[in-house]
């Protein structure tokens, strides 16, 4: 039967019907169309632009507040006002910038457009060059719907700022301070969840009026300061006091002085902080046991389940960076950022004698560039009774394979006995060239042959080695590669090649 001319049987006369983008629904083309504007900076000129596509779409866009409820000063005052009347009652995104744009609009122009509906303002992010009659006239307002407050200060603001005529903020859950000086009230922010503070000039604000604001934010999840605080003479009475903050779940404090990371933590409790990172400058020499303990409690005042206990199969990471120390465990990781690079050993000691447990193993991360054999011969790991099983060597140390050779065979202890470097230790992992293969398999050799020998601090057979391939070949990779797995294999253990950036 031939069909060529005269069409499939049962469809001639019929057209085949071409589905169309003006057949889909009104809540899937609004949605649509909401993902294609809504990373735009001058957002309302881009919708405005759409209701000229067709009738169908104008109506489906002057229809659908939430087109219109993002307001950038990038767009012109028209496309605002038209913005504010299509919106309706829907909660409003307003988004100031003090920034040279093509037809934006004037910063007197458009605030004037929007703050006769602040009562709906739903989330406000204001960037100013420190125009202090404009922020005055930005919080001159209430806004009880407020969810989240963004205020960022390039230059000089005289004066502290007062929020929202100090009105309640109920809905507020977010705050974001960079440089801006307000008068801190703890019962208008009583709900907040996240709050971030970056003080590095401007007025300062005083330690007892940061600790006023947490005192009432019970449901605060995750806090930041950075920067310097101001103390005044009743700020060491004020912070003894203890405030509980049953719901923190991060802390981030980072200040140069001393006294103000310490004075904060000394007055916090967060029995569920998961993630604290502290940064500034170190109590004096942490070796001395009036400076240890000024530390101690600080830090463990506010973390009360900061010690690992020794779980079964627990593991803590501790990586030495630059200028950072980091310690992670399964529920917990701290920070520390000090500053000062001759600390690092201190500090690391520190956090290996007070935050594990004699039974909890650790797994040494090193990724400082500086580090050396000398720097890890004075961390002294033996006389600390602590279990370090595993060493990750970092692409970024200038001298691995120093490390490398000190491995290979016992040392010298500062208490004059004679040990293997980190006898327990079982995992490794390094970048590697020709000439550290050598010494990878002489390691390995070493504490193999030793494992047999009289003694309680005999070294344990290495069983699982990791090494990263430099992105160039060099002669006899092949071979000394089979040889190093050929041992491992013979051991009991592996040998795992992880290319360059893997």
């Amino acid at each position: 039967m031939d069909f060529s001319s005269g069409g499939t049987p049962g469809l001639q006369g019929q057209q085949l019907a071409r589905p169309s983008i003006h057949d889909l629904p009104i809540e899937l083309l609004s949605h649509i169309i909401s993902l294609s504007v809504q990373k735009y900076s001058a957002n309302i000129t881009r919708t405005q632009n759409l209701c000229l596509v067709c009738s169908r779409w104008q109506d489906v866009v002057e229809g659908t507040p939430e087109l219109w409820a993002r307001i950038t000063s990038a767009d012109p005052l028209r496309g605002v006002r038209k913005a504010i009347d299509c919106s309706r009652d829907y909660p409003l995104d307003i988004d100031y910038g003090d920034v040279s744009h093509p037809n934006r609009s004037g910063p007197d122009e458009f605030l004037s457009a929007v703050s006769l509906d602040a009562w709906r303002w739903g989330r406000v992010s204001i960037i100013c060059r420190g125009h202090e009659d404009l922020l005055q006239r930005w919080m001159a307002r209430k806004a009880p719907r407020l969810e989240s407050l963004t205020i960022t200060v390039t230059s000089q603001v005289p004066a502290p700022l007062v929020l929202f005529e100090g009105a309640p903020l109920p809905c507020l859950r977010t705050l974001h301070l960079r440089n801006v000086p307000i008068v801190w009230e703890g019962q208008q922010l009583f709900n907040l969840q996240k709050l971030e503070i970056l003080a590095e000039r401007q007025i300062l604000p005083t330690l007892s009026s940061v600790l006023s604001v947490l005192r009432e934010t019970q449901r605060l999840e995750d806090f930041v300061y950075v920067g310097h605080l101001f103390r005044t003479p009743g700020d060491e009475t004020f912070a003894q006091e203890s405030i509980l903050l049953p719901a923190l779940k991060k802390l981030r404090i980072h200040s140069h002085p001393k006294l103000c990371w310490l004075g904060l933590s000394r007055a916090i409790r967060a029995p569920a902080c998961q993630h604290a990172s502290l940064g500034g400058r170190l109590p004096g020499n942490l070796h001395d046991t009036n400076d240890l303990a000024q530390m101690n409690e600080g830090i463990s005042h506010f973390l009360p389940r900061l010690r690992a206990r020794g779980e079964w199969g627990e593991r803590v990471h501790i990586t030495i960076g630059s200028p950072t120390v980091t310690f992670r465990s399964s529920t917990l990781r701290l920070d520390f950022a000090h500053y000062n690079g001759t600390r690092t050993i201190q500090l690391t000691q520190w956090m290996i004698l007070n935050l594990v447990d004699e039974l909890v193993e650790i797994a040494l991360d090193v990724n400082d560039p500086t580090w050396n054999v000398a720097q890890l011969e004075m961390l002294d790991l033996p006389t600390l009774r602590r279990t370090v099983s595993t060493l990750n060597i970092g692409p970024i140390v200038w001298q691995p394979r120093g490390i490398l050779e000190h491995l290979s065979s016992p040392i010298s202890g500062l208490d004059g006995q004679t040990r293997w470097p980190l006898p327990n230790l079982t995992e490794l992992a390094a970048l590697v060239n020709a000439d550290d293969l050598a010494v990878i398999l002489r390691v390995l050799r070493c504490r193999a042959q030793a494992i047999d020998l009289p003694g309680s601090a005999r070294p344990q057979t290495l069983i699982e080695l990791r090494l990263t391939e430099y992105p160039i070949g060099f002669p006899d990779y092949t071979e000394r590669i089979s040889e190093i797995d050929n041992f491992m294999r013979g051991h009991g253990g592996s040998l795992k090649i992880v290319p360059w950036g893997g």
